[in-house]
């Protein structure tokens, strides 16, 4: 896997067991950076190219976090991402007796019901994906350390839309070597492609390697 930009001199390139870092040390190139790759994974417009032998869909193979301390696993996207496939399952041959039998008598339920009111009244059917919304079915995090977290919401990303391509913004402001070397045991393990983007050039580890553009914007790897 590659990640080209037109204001870099180099592609970042993915291998195997090695987490790529690329440290940009002018705070308004890095703003820049950061700012278009996380317009680009939204909007589908921008500058940057992943390739694989051919061009791949950058916003869907790839997530950027900004914000560590806001890994939000209750987020919209995901609960309903979540609930169209549960939906989607249910009617699969294991579940699907058991979901048209639950189905049938909760109308039946709603139909008798209604007929003890003394007022007249007509009622709709919910779809199924209704009515798991109204259980407020979402994703848990099991995890209460930081680094927990942040493995609890890649692993979440890579089983709801199949990412496994990540950005992390300051990863190495906020974890200790020890930490980053278990996250990255994690990572590997899973076969993640980890991008982190960073200010300074911190302690490198043998399992980094380093992009650096410095505050000339001249590159150096």
């Amino acid at each position: 896997m590659k990640l080209a930009y037109p204001q870099f001199d180099f592609c970042i390139e993915s291998e195997e067991n090695k987490a790529n870092v690329l440290v940009i040390e002018s705070p308004t190139f890095l703003r820049r950076v950061v700012s278009e790759i996380d317009s680009q994974i939204k909007t589908k417009v921008g500058s940057f190219v992943m390739s694989d032998d051919e061009i791949l869909p950058f916003e869907k193979k790839a997530v950027i976090i900004t914000d560590l301390f806001n890994l939000d696993l209750e987020q919209k996207k995901f609960t309903s991402k979540i609930i169209t496939d549960l939906s989607l399952r249910a009617y699969d041959d294991e579940n699907y007796t058991e979901t048209v039998t639950f189905l049938s008598n909760a109308e039946r339920y709603i139909s008798e019901f209604i007929l003890k009111s003394d007022i007249p009244l007509d009622y709709s059917i919910p779809s199924l994906e209704g009515i798991l919304k109204v259980f407020n079915i979402k994703a848990r995090a099991e995890g209460g350390s930081l680094p927990e977290k942040l493995i609890d919401y890649l692993s979440l990303m890579n089983r709801v839309f199949s990412v496994n391509y990540f950005i992390i913004y300051s990863l190495h402001s906020l974890f200790t070597k020890d930490e980053l070397k278990e996250f990255y045991r994690f990572a590997f393990l899973k076969k993640y492609d980890i991008l982190s983007i960073e200010h300074t050039v911190g302690d490198k580890l043998d399992c980094e390697k380093y992009y650096i553009v410095d505050s000339d914007l001249c590159s150096i790897i």
